[in-house]
């Protein structure tokens, strides 16, 4: 199941990665933030489940959460830029 959406994931980007307009991304990129947000919100009330004597989970959260400011930074930038109205 995973795969599955790491593929979609990986795919949708690739299709989108052909357009340009802001308008084509920003769906997706809300969709993104709101998935990431709630994937950290899972870690921190599951943290007593992880394995935390693997450095792998701290990258997973790590990971997660330079994503999530990443896209925001993304989101941002774009709207501020004023691209959704072209």
């Amino acid at each position: 199941m995973l795969a599955c959406f790491t593929a979609q994931v990986g795919v949708g980007f690739l299709l989108l990665s052909r357009d340009e307009r802001w308008s084509t991304w920003k769906l997706l990129v809300e969709t993104f933030l709101i998935a990431v947000a709630l994937l950290l919100v899972g870690a921190a009330r599951a943290w007593d489940a992880l394995d935390t004597d693997n450095w792998l989970t701290y990258a997973y959260v790590v990971g997660l959460a330079l994503g999530a400011v990443s896209l925001a930074g993304l989101y941002a930038a774009m709207e501020r830029s004023g691209a959704s109205r072209a």
